[in-house]
Formats: C-alpha cells, sequence, structure tokens
C-alpha cells in the first residue's frame, strides 16, 4: 500500500543525486526518517538501500559532496545479514556546515539539521522489489520505503510503499518485530524505538544471558548500531 509523507527539499535532492551517481543499483530511501516524518518526530539519519538492478555496478559507492566515510563493512561474516541478503553496509559522515554567519570578522559556522546527519547504505547483493524490501526491515513501524523522484503528491508529499503493519502500528501504538536475528542488536534496536514511542504496546520480550550483557557491556552501544 501507499502513504503520502513530506520529505525535506535536501533530502529529495541528496537521493536523486546519489541515485544519478551510483550505477547498477536501484536506490531507495527507507525506515528511520520517512517514519520520523510520518510521525512529526526529529530523526536522526538516513537509510539508503542499494539493490543491484542488473546493469553495470558502480566499482565504487558514490559519496555525495561533502560527505566522507565512516565506515565501510562487508557482511560476509554476520549470518543475520547474509540470509537476508545484505551483503555491504557503507556509513557516510557530513564533513563540515554548509552555512555561516558573519560575527564581526569571523565566519562562524552555524550546524544544521542536514550538517548533524549520517546516511548508511545497506548494499543487498540481489534484485529485490520495493514490497520485499519495505517488508525486510526489521519491525513493523519500520517498514517504509520510498524512490527517488521528483513527482510530489502536494506541499512536498511523495507516495511511500508501506505495510499494512507500519499504518496499524503507528495508529494503534503497537511494536512489534518482523525478523527474529542477533539478540543483543534485537534489544538495542527495540530500546531505541521504546525512548522515540515511550506510549506504543511492547510484543516482543527481548531478554539477554549474562554473557551478552557482559559483552554489550564491555563493546558498548555503538557496536551495534545501524539499521539494516
Amino acid at each position: 500500500m501507499e502513504i503520502a509523507i513530506k520529505i525535506d527539499k535536501w533530502v529529495q535532492e541528496l537521493l536523486l543525486e546519489i541515485k544519478q551517481n551510483i550505477k547498477g543499483y536501484d536506490v531507495y530511501l527507507a525506515g528511520g526518517y520517512l517514519r520520523d516524518q510520518h510521525c512529526e518526530l526529529p530523526f536522526k539519519d538516513l537509510d539508503v538501500i542499494l539493490t543491484p538492478n542488473g546493469e553495470e555496478r558502480s566499482p565504487v559507492l558514490y559519496t555525495p559532496k561533502g560527505y566522507g566515510m565512516l565506515y565501510n563493512k562487508l557482511c560476509e561474516d554476520n549470518n543475520d545479514m547474509k540470509k537476508r541478503g545484505v551483503e555491504m553496509l557503507v556509513g557516510l559522515y557530513k564533513r563540515k556546515p554548509s552555512k555561516y554567519v558573519d560575527i564581526g570578522s569571523l565566519s562562524v559556522p552555524i550546524e544544521t539539521e542536514q550538517d548533524v546527519t549520517e546516511i548508511q547504505y545497506i548494499v543487498y547483493d540481489k534484485p529485490m522489489s520495493v514490497e520485499a524490501l519495505t517488508e525486510d526491515m526489521d519491525m513493523n513501524i519500520n517498514q517504509v520505503m520510498w524512490r527517488p523522484t521528483k513527482d510530489s503528491v502536494i506541499n512536498g508529499a511523495f507516495p511511500c510503499h508501506c505495510t499494512e503493519d507500519f499504518v496499524e502500528g503507528h495508529e494503534e501504538g503497537f511494536i512489534e518485530f518482523s525478523h527474529w536475528y542477533d539478540n543483543t542488536r534485537m534489544y538495542l534496536r527495540q530500546k531505541r524505538m521504546i525512548e522515540k514511542f515511550p506510549a506504543y504496546d511492547i510484543y516482543d520480550d527481548i531478554d539477554l544471558t549474562e554473557t551478552e550483557k557482559i559483552d554489550l557491556a564491555m563493546k558498548g552501544e555503538r557496536e551495534y548500531e545501524g539499521s539494516a
């Protein structure tokens, strides 16, 4: 099914730029940003899905102007990712502020929402339909996807593909996993969603073993960040 979601102008332009410069892949904006726009909440980052489309692929994934590479992780040792067909995660960061204000003789950078936004490419190893990709998102409240286009519906809103569970989850207020995988990552993903949607009911109990609790305490939460 489709739902209209407003997308910031700079996000539209950024996704169209990525689409134009990454060859051999279909490009989608997925999950968190669209979810938060739908719920009128602040967002953290942009998740960009890349699926091969049968054409010759770009040898190097495109880095938009002003961004630098934060990480590049192959998923060959991650059984959860491999099973779903995710072969690589690439993280990008904003290099410098895009706006400055003159104070006396100095030009002082102004931090904007765009400047603090990270981008993550989630690269699949096989062609997938937008329906399959949307259903592959980890939780019902994240199952929404936009294929970059210049054609908005009205006032900057664009038709986005979503599941019935996405609509029901936000209308009725519940969080449910659509896939089961690494226990620690599921625990942390659920924790972040509970913090963002404290009034929602939680349908899945995630209990860490003592070993997992110790491992998490030693590695820290940043080891498990990412939205693939």
